[in-house]
């Protein structure tokens, strides 16, 4: 991960007023660990539906993508009030 720091360069993509940006720390990095705990976090939320004998997955499922989505964006906040 130290690598990552080491050349932790803007890719040139920067979004509302330099409020989230995209560099390689967050894309390589960080985003990836993040979906394979999400992975993970799946498999486990599956069977334990499928124990407690629940139908509805959809509604987990969604859940845990807007999650994603929210753990994305803070991972790429670049200022206080981007990730607040």
């Amino acid at each position: 991960m130290g690598y990552f720091l080491l050349i932790n360069d803007n890719f040139g993509i920067i979004y509302f007023n330099n409020t989230i940006t995209n560099d390689y720390f967050t894309s390589a990095a960080l985003k990836m660990q993040i979906r394979i705990f999400l992975i993970f976090c799946l498999l486990i939320a599956e069977k334990c539906l499928i124990i407690l004998k629940i139908d509805n997955y959809f509604e987990y499922i969604l859940i845990f993508l807007i999650l994603i989505l929210g753990i994305f964006l803070l991972c790429s906040s670049d200022d206080l009030v981007s990730a607040y």
